[in-house]
């Protein structure tokens, strides 16, 4: 990849040159000679091509190694020293950076929304915005990038737009639509190490601790219980179900058949209504 964007980035950055000079030397034909070169015509017609990147680096938890305080160290574990300490002089802290904004500038050099600009520009970035001219704003992504060369190639998107690929049937476009567009959404909102904390959370829970076992915790709950699972789920399988509906006292259970997977519970709301509904009438 890397090897392709060498070459296409150059490439890329000669044609829009071109474009640029084929502007000036038009600006300069209608001008009259003996005068001097006019450069309105050439900024009109340069200008709309002209984009604003904002650049923004989420905050993350980083994994240092820091210089330890003698002092502090003792203070906060006196036989440090003695027991696991011993790793010259460092020790490692995890740190959470902070959120870098940052702005530059591009070029369009395509009407499908491919941008070529610089690579300091958009080196790091967890999320690009560009503004058009008329203001208009887009999300996009880095195509590729060239540190040597200090050159790249974003292309700008819209959750909204035709989308050309070419699928085997219409529910499989609904469904790939559906994942790209929450996995988008969830990756310009969602911190991903925030995600990791709540792994860990789930991994350290246990609801039978200090109960004597699941089961006994389950067997101890008194409330009327609705348990829904969808057939496609993979984080939480129908099998995995069946524990809680073994064990629950008074426990409704039903299963949604969809192709949606864990998020199958928002595509198949009215289904999952329905449900509820007659639970709570019940």
């Amino acid at each position: 990849m890397k090897k392709i964007v060498n070459y296409i980035i150059p490439v890329i950055c000669l044609v829009a040159i071109v474009f640029s000079v084929a502007a000036f030397n038009k600006a300069e034909a209608a001008t009259p000679a003996g005068q001097p070169v006019d450069l309105t015509y050439a900024a009109e017609k340069a200008l709309p091509s002209v984009v604003y990147i904002k650049y923004v680096q989420n905050s993350k938890i980083k994994t240092v190694d820091v210089q330890s305080d003698p002092f502090s160290d003792f203070f906060s574990d006196p036989f440090g020293g003695f027991f696991g300490r011993g790793n010259g002089g460092t020790q490692k802290r995890q740190i959470q950076t902070p959120k870098k904004e940052a702005a530059g500038s591009g070029v369009i050099i395509s009407a499908d929304g491919y941008i070529v600009t610089n690579n300091h520009v958009v080196d790091g970035a967890d999320e690009l915005t560009v503004t058009l001219n008329d203001n208009s704003e887009y999300s996009a992504r880095i195509i590729g990038a060239d540190k040597t060369t200090d050159l790249a190639l974003i292309k700008i998107y819209d959750k909204t737009q035709a989308d050309t690929t070419t699928y085997d049937s219409p529910f499989q476009h609904r469904v790939l639509s559906y994942q790209r567009y929450q996995g988008e959404k969830l990756r310009r909102r969602f911190n991903a190490y925030s995600y990791y904390r709540l792994l860990q959370a789930y991994d350290s829970h246990n609801l039978g601790r200090d109960r004597g076992s699941v089961a006994k915790a389950l067997r101890s709950i008194r409330a009327h219980t609705l348990v829904v699972s969808i057939t496609s789920d993979l984080l939480f399988p129908p099998a995995d179900h069946q524990v809680i509906v073994e064990n629950i006292p008074n426990c409704q259970y039903h299963v949604i058949d969809s192709d949606f997977g864990h998020d199958g519970f928002l595509v198949e709301s009215e289904k999952l209504n329905n449900i509820i509904q007659d639970f709570l009438v019940d």
